[in-house]
Formats: C-alpha cells, structure tokens, sequence
C-alpha cells in the first residue's frame, strides 16, 4: 500500500502505475479505494486493459489537474 502513496505523490504528469489484476481486486478494497478517491480528485485516470477472457489489469495515469477537473468520476460507493 506504500507504495501506491508514494506514487501518488511523487508521479509526474504521464506517469503509468498498475495498481490492481482484476483476480485481486476484490482482495485489496484500501487500494481500489485510494486510487479511485485519487481519481475524484482529478490526480488520475483510470483505465483497464484485458490480459485475457475474464483477466483485466487496472491502470492510474497522472494527468494534470486541468485535465483532471474534466474527467472526474461521478460518485462511487465503496462496499
């Protein structure tokens, strides 16, 4: 989980980070949840991308916050 902060704090703009594999998804809510609540802020966007049938990988990209304040997710609820 440290490691997702720091990347949050310290990626520039363009920077790529693979934060979740959709078989641990659900095994790792703290982590979904900070780069979505990142993703609300408009520090990132996300986006998935399929390994295989039923295997998608998830990805944050710093973005600016101009660009941020444009692509912000409409609210989400964590379970």
């Amino acid at each position: 989980m440290n490691r997702f902060v720091t990347w949050l704090s310290e990626a520039e703009v363009g920077d790529v980070i693979m934060y979740l594999q959709a078989d641990t998804a659900s095994r790792n809510p703290a982590i979904q949840k900070l780069f979505f609540d990142a993703a609300k802020e408009g520090k990132v966007f996300l986006y998935q991308k399929r390994v295989r049938y039923g295997v998608f990988n998830y990805y944050a990209k710093r973005i600016t916050a101009e660009a941020g304040a444009k692509l912000k997710p409409e609210e989400y609820e964590y379970e």
